[in-house]
């Protein structure tokens, strides 16, 4: 696998189960929106075993299960958008 961000249709690629990480593909998850953003205000953090997903506007949320659009995917985490959003 190599060690850039992949955008677009998003393979996320450190889904951790254990030891083994798995490339799965995949474009929407449901997450919960564990801990406010360390530097955006507005935005949240969502944890898929142990994997970060920035979910940007999700500030508001936390403490809530969201579907989310997974935008990009790196080694160490990815960045999301709120589907509700998107079909406002």
């Amino acid at each position: 696998m190599s060690n850039r961000a992949t955008t677009g249709t998003a393979i996320a690629r450190a889904i951790i189960l254990g030891e083994l990480t798995m490339a799965i593909e995949i474009d929407e998850v449901l997450v919960t929106l564990v801990e406010p953003h360390m530097y955006n205000e507005h935005d949240a953090v969502a944890k898929i075993n142990g994997y970060l997903v920035a979910v940007i506007d999700g500030g508001l949320l936390l403490g809530q299960q969201k579907m989310v659009m997974i935008e990009t995917a790196g080694r160490n985490s990815a960045t999301a958008t709120l589907l509700e959003a998107l079909s406002s």
